[in-house]
């Protein structure tokens, strides 16, 4: 941990750098995709293809998954980055696939707060009449992104597997940058096509950290905390980080 926190200070004034997406071989972007598919059915039992687009991209863990191919470890999550323009769709497919809601929250590492995560848990339906100071909490959380209002009907259940909707309300930015610690996960599938941001990273499992949080954003040592777990968690899986 000490390792990964000194690098992590290393590397703080690092800046995002160019990125040339390149697009798989289609052989191997349809195994990618093929076993993207698998995991979700594994992971929450859905057939349905989700409602991607150019506004809303699985990213991550579980898409570096599918690229890598590793049998040793596998992601319990997936993340959908996507314009505020997506949400009510993702909302409503997630209802009408039994998914409910677990979270609402607003952070960005690079302190504009541009970045709202809604976190999604496959599993029974819990009326929000029964809690009503969640449904209220998420509610407000959400309205105050500007996003639209919560159906009342969904709240949530306990399940380590979820899906993130990471709503990136800034349009100059692209829909991937500040989401992620480690540059590898930085790749996007829209339901087409697989582009991979950084080929180099992909192929040699190794990864350059995107900059730290900046030290006046709230809470800005759990943020470290949890980065520096983010990368250990990474390192772990043999991905190599570079100075």
């Amino acid at each position: 941990m000490a390792a990964v926190k000194e690098l992590t200070r290393k590397l703080g004034a690092m800046s995002l750098g160019p990125i040339h997406p390149e697009r798989l071989d289609p052989a191997v972007e349809a195994a990618v995709i093929t076993r993207l598919g698998v995991r979700m059915r594994d992971l929450f039992g859905v057939h349905h293809p989700l409602p991607l687009g150019p506004d809303a991209v699985v990213s991550g863990s579980a898409l570096l998954y599918a690229l890598v191919d590793d049998p040793d470890w596998a992601p319990n999550d997936l993340d959908i980055a996507c314009r505020p323009s997506a949400v009510p769709r993702f909302r409503d497919y997630f209802m009408r696939h039994g998914f409910t809601l677990v979270l609402v929250k607003s952070w960005d590492y690079t302190g504009n707060d541009v970045l709202t995560v809604e976190m999604w848990k496959p599993g029974p339906r819990v009326m929000a009449t029964a809690l009503p100071d969640m449904f209220r909490h998420l509610n407000q959380a959400s309205v105050a992104a500007g996003l639209p209002p919560l159906d009342p009907r969904t709240l949530a259940r306990s399940s380590d597997a979820c899906i993130q909707l990471v709503i990136e309300r800034d349009p100059a930015r692209p829909l991937v940058f500040g989401c992620y610690d480690l540059r590898v996960l930085e790749n996007t599938f829209d339901g087409h096509a697989v582009l991979v941001n950084y080929p180099s990273h992909v192929k040699r499992r190794s990864s350059t950290l995107a900059p730290p949080p900046p030290s006046g954003v709230p809470y800005y040592w759990k943020h470290v905390a949890r980065r520096e777990e983010r990368i250990a968690k990474y390192a772990s899986r043999g991905i190599q980080i570079i100075q």
